[in-house]
């Protein structure tokens, strides 16, 4: 196995996060520093990072219904709530992906590097579903820019959403859409390019899974065959 699916895979970082601590020279593979990118090990090496033992753990995976009001991180250094809080497991999981503070619904935590980094990355081209809450009644025209990608505010041009439906809610109109990209913040700043509010957010589904009979706050642990169908509708 190549040493930064190691470390990805025992929880210590992302796959990224552990290419970073390899080149950085904080691990080392049988009391030898490595800073190759790609170095490969066997089951009986000795792995350490910053002089503390790596030992492999069990791959899990979570679903959980995210409230607002928690960061999507493994830590905050201003003590804010943060979703691992939210998840009963042994072993030290972190978020896929994040939603922003104030918006909720499905997110996926794991300690499994490689599939959060299929996932995540856009050639994969994992949906995501979101319902997005404005003030106002959305215009046909608004709709149609949505579908054809916008111009985000540093000058790049979202990916197109797909519409799922449009309801009117009072003053506010709901738009539920899909969209495979994951850059920050990106429902927001799609809004935001044709001026709109944003009232509320909330991720109703990410690639086949849904929220179910899940609570605000919930988690369940996710089966082998649910890991496998999000494997499956990854792209390349």
């Amino acid at each position: 196995m190549r040493l930064h699916k190691f470390l990805s895979q025992a929880g210590v970082a992302s796959r990224r996060k552990a290419e970073q601590l390899i080149e950085a020279g904080r691990v080392s593979v049988n009391g030898e520093i490595i800073t190759t990118l790609g170095y490969i090990i066997s089951e009986t090496d000795i792995i350490m990072v910053d002089q503390q033992r790596v030992l492999q753990q069990d791959l899990v995976y979570f679903m959980l219904y995210k409230p607002k009001g928690y960061l999507s991180s493994v830590a905050d250094d201003r003590n804010r709530q943060v979703v691992v809080d939210l998840i009963k497991s042994d072993v030290s999981v972190f978020p896929v992906g994040r939603l922003d503070l104030d918006t909720t619904g499905l997110l996926i935590l794991t300690n499994d590097g490689q599939f959060a980094h299929t996932m995540m990355h856009p050639s994969f081209e994992i949906e995501k579903s979101y319902e997005v809450t404005i003030q106002g009644r959305i215009s046909a025209s608004e709709l149609e820019q949505l579908e054809e990608g916008v111009v985000l505010d540093d000058g790049s041009v979202s990916d197109p959403a797909r519409i799922e439906a449009v309801k009117k809610q009072g003053p506010h109109s709901m738009v539920a859409l899909t969209i495979t990209q994951g850059k920050n913040r990106i429902i927001r700043r799609m809004f935001q390019a044709l001026v709109r509010d944003v009232v509320n957010l909330h991720r109703y589904q990410y690639g086949n899974l849904t929220l179910g009979q899940l609570g605000v706050g919930e988690s369940r642990a996710l089966t082998a065959a649910e890991v496998a169908a999000l494997y499956g509708l990854a792209k390349e």
